[in-house]
């Protein structure tokens, strides 16, 4: 199912706001929501609103996941390590802990491992036929255009910057869609 929600997550244990209140256009199927938050998602009717608390939703907090490293991966990079600077190492999201001469200590956890967070959502839209997404994402991206539909394609018919709008997300509707379209 293909919704724009407006969420906002704070510490469970806290109340502590983590996100500020933020629209978002998501696939309940492809996202990284907690299973338990986009079923929930998929419960509401239009404008209804929902809470939700996840325990440890990113995972516990691993030790081996805090690692020291050598301040010379930083300088091939020609970067100078401080504390609070996000980095990819080894493919994934490091946090810069401190930085002791040489050597530099990295935090490869997820920001809010061992937190229990509480999604507060309200959906604005939801489609679950492939028309009616396509109409949500353009609606979405604020691109006014005709969406028409047979059995084997979904034309979009749009003019001017609009058109140009479209071709520029044309290959991610049809990621999203799961049926052709095309610009008509």
């Amino acid at each position: 199912m293909l919704v724009i929600i407006e969420y906002e997550t704070l510490d469970s244990n806290t109340h502590e706001k983590i996100d500020e209140k933020t629209v978002l256009l998501t696939e309940t199927k492809m996202n990284n929501f907690p299973k338990e938050l986009n079923i929930t998602i998929e419960e509401l009717k239009k404008d209804q609103d929902a809470e939700l608390s996840v325990k440890k939703p990113f995972g516990s907090r691993n030790k081996e996941m805090v690692r020291v490293v050598s301040e010379k991966i930083f300088k091939q990079n020609k970067l100078k390590a401080v504390p609070g600077m996000i980095v990819m190492l080894d493919g994934r999201q490091a946090i810069v802990k401190s930085v002791n001469g040489s050597r530099i200590v990295v935090d490869m956890n997820h920001p809010l491992a061992d937190r229990d967070i509480t999604y507060k959502i309200k959906l604005l839209e939801s489609a679950e036929k492939s028309d009616e997404k396509v109409r949500i994402f353009l609606k979405f991206n604020k691109i006014k255009a005709d969406v028409e539909s047979d059995e084997n394609k979904i034309i979009i018919k749009a003019n001017g910057e609009e058109k140009q709008k479209v071709e520029n997300i044309l290959r991610t509707i049809n990621e999203i869609v799961g049926k052709e379209t095309v610009l008509g």
